[in-house]
């Protein structure tokens, strides 16, 4: 029995050495968070209600405390245990020396149980004050970091007026050589010299770059690299309104996908070029705003199909010029 409970009491410590190593090294400070739902105990532990909310910071991280408040949790629970064991051993003790009528044997059994209870109330007691001495932070519950991913704003274009594109223009602030360059390595090329918008698309912005959206871009990139001419807008690229089936092997290099106005609740459609390898590039909104900062040329197939879920009816239409 006294061995039994030294074993209880030796798990129990070293339980408390092992709880924080579950937890990351990073705080964050409280701002308006992503949507987290709050898990629900399938496990009911007494004394724990549910879990605390998540807290988020302006640097992108948010801190789920959810598994440490859970051990938390189930070790003060193990420890009230531990503590109804150790009065139970005492009080076992007691009673044996009551009824021990001067066996010595009996007696000597008896002040082993008690001292062995006393024992392991006193290592329990002073875990803390242990581990706060060899290192505070053990005694911390600091929750995990997870570091969040904003949405990203495409922008798109709507119903206003065509352009004329001046391809050699453009391609001067790209830096392209159409009729040489590809239309992967026109958008390579491209990245970090282009800025969105839709009413000034094709002119010059003040930093020498060019302003483009995402379908003048698109088609653009069209036609430096293979002569050929596309819409200007989006409405008119997926006026077909052809259903792409979201599978590579179906593209070709050039091939546009995304969605027409009228296929968003937000009436903007968007347009995306295919460049080859499974991977597609863009001129989009949002931070694309930013002086030279519109141009995408690594969106893979699986954040295509999630900008549909999100900016359109969940489709993506194809056109193939």
């Amino acid at each position: 029995m006294r061995k039994i409970f030294f074993i209880i009491c030796f798990f129990s410590l070293i339980f408390v050495f092992a709880l924080p190593a579950l937890a990351a090294t990073s705080t964050a400070q409280t701002n308006t968070p992503p949507l987290f739902k709050i898990p629900e105990l399938q496990i009911k532990i007494p004394g724990m209600a549910k879990f605390s909310t998540v807290q988020c910071g302006e640097d992108g991280k948010c801190g789920v405390p959810w598994i440490g408040e859970y051990i938390l949790g189930f070790y003060n629970y193990a420890l009230s245990i531990v503590g109804i064991l150790a009065a139970l051993m005492l009080m076992a003790g007691g009673v044996l020396w009551l009824i021990s009528a001067g066996d010595a044997s009996r007696i000597t059994q008896a002040k082993e149980l008690i001292i062995s209870s006393i024992t392991g109330v006193i290592i329990l007691a002073s875990s803390y004050i242990l581990l706060t001495q060899i290192n505070p932070e053990l005694t911390k519950f600091i929750p995990i970091s997870v570091s969040y991913i904003e949405r990203v704003d495409l922008g798109g274009d709507n119903n206003s007026p065509t352009v004329t594109l001046n391809t050699g223009t453009i391609a001067g602030a790209l830096g392209v050589t159409c009729g040489q360059d590809s239309v992967s390595q026109i958008v390579n090329k491209a990245k970090g010299r282009a800025t969105y918008s839709q009413e000034k698309r094709t002119q010059q912005t003040p930093e020498g770059f060019v302003y483009l959206d995402c379908s003048s871009f698109a088609s653009f990139v069209l036609k430096c690299a293979t002569g050929k001419s596309g819409g200007q807008r989006s409405a008119d690229i997926f006026s077909e309104q052809r259903v792409w089936d979201q599978k590579l092997s179906s593209l070709q290099v050039g091939d546009m996908v995304g969605w027409a106005p009228q296929n968003n609740k937000d009436n903007s459609g968007h347009v995306i070029i295919y460049m080859g390898n499974g991977v597609f590039g863009d001129c989009h909104g949002g931070k694309g705003k930013e002086p030279g900062n519109c141009v995408s040329n690594s969106i893979s197939l699986n954040k295509m199909i999630a900008y549909a879920d999100s900016h359109s009816d969940g489709n993506l239409y194809l056109k193939r010029y």
